[in-house]
């Protein structure tokens, strides 16, 4: 495995100088892809998939601070510079903060146990509700979920009523659970030179037809409605040339979100919740609405 960062800093130190040198970067820039080269005594950050041609203009920013050989004073500019990125948004965010898991069990939690561990947040595992990526809830009353081609998740109805259960146990037993989706991604065992018919499930918020809850209808949904999303080909500086459609875990393809067709179908507002009146301030919620439909 590969090392990994999460905050945009690389800190170089001479502890006999007692000095430092800090390049930090915007979190206010497009991240889309970010990499940190360590080597010989130096560092550099590489950025991939940015757009680059057609007279197309990206503004990127970095930061240079001087310091004493400490990593906190790169840190700590980075945190006042740009606090609105680390700064709690919500009140309650601290309810969130203990030991977490990545499950799909919906059973009765150990209350007991889980307060002696300090547990306080599940993340739901993909396919506990989802029938595939990008269509996280159905336009139905009631679909199969993603199923056993998830490592062994059984195959289940799924129906709101059933979600909304599982939200409010879980936060009466007082923890909580949060959804999330992979916003990069479409389908179940996609083949993109399916030929069955056009089969649509349902009205989108905007009038649009909408995709059906089942492999082939995330191949439809793909042919006949957001083709122009499919990602192609890319070229990476660590992955060379890719011309490969289907990328990731479970036959998904890989798509580009700044295309209008298939931005206008992924979860990128919270302005609904379910029925019930559940602690979501936190999660990328059970809701999905169309860009432009709140």
């Amino acid at each position: 495995m590969n090392d990994s960062f999460a905050l945009p800093i690389l800190t170089l130190l001479d502890a006999p100088a007692d000095a430092g040198l800090s390049i930090a970067l915007s979190p206010e820039d497009p991240q889309l892809e970010l990499n940190a080269f360590v080597q010989d005594g130096g560092v550099a950050f590489v950025r991939d998939l940015h757009r680059l041609g057609g007279g197309r203009t990206v503004v990127l920013h970095s930061h240079l601070i001087g310091h004493a050989a400490c990593f906190r004073p790169g840190l700590g500019f980075l945190t006042r510079r740009f606090a609105e990125y680390f700064d709690p948004w919500v009140e309650n965010a601290e309810e969130y903060e203990g030991l977490g898991s990545y499950s799909w069990y919906q059973g009765a939690y150990n209350t007991t146990r889980g307060k002696a561990l300090g547990f306080k947040t599940n993340w739901d595992l993909s396919g506990t509700f989802m029938p595939y990526d990008g269509l996280f809830l159905p336009y139905q009353d009631e679909w199969l979920n993603l199923g056993p081609i998830n490592g062994g998740l059984k195959q289940y109805n799924v129906t709101y009523d059933m979600i909304n259960a599982y939200y409010e146990n879980i936060q009466k037993a007082g923890f909580h659970s949060l959804s999330y989706f992979d916003i990069g991604n479409w389908g179940v065992s996609i083949n993109t030179n399916y030929r069955g018919p056009n089969t649509t499930c349902g009205v989108r918020p905007n009038g649009q037809s909408a995709p059906c809850p089942d492999p082939n209808g995330s191949n439809e949904y793909l042919r006949d409605h957001i083709w122009d999303g499919l990602l192609h080909h890319y070229w990476s500086q660590f992955r060379g040339k890719n011309m490969v459609h289907k990328n990731d875990w479970v036959g998904t393809t890989l798509m580009d979100p700044m295309e209008p067709c298939f931005e206008d179908i992924l979860v990128v507002t919270v302005t609904l919740t379910l029925s019930l009146t559940l602690t979501l301030t936190l999660t990328l919620t059970l809701t999905l609405l169309e860009t432009g439909a709140a």
